[in-house]
């Protein structure tokens, strides 16, 4: 068997499947303090530009890669 083939094989509930949702709910845990904590006007606005250029960078990544 492929080495990589076997690398891109999906078992749901396996080893891989259960890291990805811990990493997705401590990613939104994250998110959800660092959003609280940054309330104020300003900072709020720095916070939420920045993620959102992140989240364009990482579609365009994903994309190209793709």
């Amino acid at each position: 068997m492929n080495t990589l083939q076997a690398e891109r094989t999906f078992s749901p509930y396996g080893p891989s499947h259960w890291a990805v949702l811990v990493v997705v709910a401590a990613g939104a845990v994250v998110l959800v303090w660092l959003g609280r904590r940054h309330r104020e006007a300003r900072s709020g606005q720095v916070f939420a530009r920045t993620f959102a250029v992140v989240i364009v960078l990482f579609a365009a990544t994903v994309l190209v890669y793709g």
